[in-house]
């Protein structure tokens, strides 16, 4: 079935715009910043979180020094994390609300995203667009949590320990170094360890959602590929079942109405609906691709563990 939905998808600010919020002025960020106000008025604390894109962690300092003159405490990692971990994070410890600091796709802006309670992003229907004075009196403080360990955890847990041999990677490029380090050191991640001097390369994005490999003749595989490959590897190998989300269906994919979602209008779109339906997988052709067990946004280390497997499997 093909569904539309309204949800409070994320704002583009500049850079000079980010000291003492003064994005917030702006007519087009109003509603955006009038949800969080209303949250924080209850609750003054918020998460947030920032990709590994160079100059984004100078603007989320910046962003969380604004959000402490409005009395709103920030929680926030001393390194990038991928969304999917902020995701999870926020969701573990139910937080009101996360902001993820990222840079926008044609690296002009910085893309601020809302994250929910629940790890997804806000229906529309439940953002206040009503004006909410906060405590100016109070200056908020600014604290480090870890957003990484559960999620480290998580992915371990989700990859098959007991795959067989086989092919590998010569090369997985993870810019979270904290994360990488994590993993190298985590026995239930040794798929990704263990180098195959004739194997594929990864590249892992700078929010942590993108994949792209390259195969051993140097040809990119494609989204839809490795989507494909990952769907009928979860179905037939580990009788994994749920709905898929994408703009088209994948190679293979059987059909039903009570297991595909098709979305048309954007991968926030996917976000949304991978966070409200029992997902297995959900892609987008930019590398995307979501999983089951893990967030509503994209989870470029886990895709990684899923298509090494898969292609053991075969």
């Amino acid at each position: 079935m093909i569904l539309e939905t309204d949800k409070l998808g994320p704002i583009c600010i500049e850079a000079d715009s980010a000291e003492s919020l003064r994005w917030s002025e702006l007519p087009e960020n109003m509603l955006f910043f009038r949800h969080i106000c209303k949250l924080c008025s209850d609750y003054p604390s918020i998460f947030l979180a920032y990709s590994a894109t160079k100059d984004v962690k100078d603007i989320a300092q910046i962003t969380a020094h604004g959000f402490t003159e409005l009395g709103i405490n920030v929680f926030m990692a001393p390194y990038a994390v991928p969304i999917c971990a902020f995701s999870q994070a926020v969701a573990l410890r139910n937080a009101p609300i996360g902001i993820y600091l990222s840079k926008d796709d044609k690296q002009r802006g910085f893309l601020l995203t809302a994250v929910a309670s629940h790890g997804g992003l806000f229906d529309l229907r439940d953002v206040n667009n009503e004006k909410m004075a906060l405590n100016l009196s109070k200056t908020g403080v600014i604290g480090e949590t870890n957003m990484t360990d559960a999620y480290i955890e998580n992915l371990a847990g989700l990859a098959d320990s007991a795959i067989e041999p086989g092919i590998g990677f010569k090369e997985i490029r993870i810019p979270f170094p904290h994360i990488d380090e994590l993993i190298k050191t985590h026995k239930n991640a040794q798929i990704l360890n263990v180098s195959d001097k004739n194997g594929l390369t990864a590249t892992i994005g700078d929010d942590g959602q993108q994949l792209t490999i390259t195969d051993t003749r140097g040809l990119i595989v494609s989204t839809e590929k490795i989507a494909s490959s990952i769907m009928t590897y979860l179905q037939k190998e580990r009788f994994a079942r749920g709905t898929i989300i994408g703009q088209r269906p994948l190679l293979n994919q059987v059909i039903d109405e009570e297991n595909y979602i098709e979305v048309k209008d954007s991968i926030y779109s996917l976000h949304f609906f991978a966070a409200s339906c029992d997902l297995l997988l959900g892609w987008w052709p930019n590398g995307v691709i979501a999983h089951q067990g893990s967030s509503c946004f994209g989870d470029g280390i886990l895709s990684a563990i899923y298509y090494i497997e898969a292609l053991r499997s075969i």
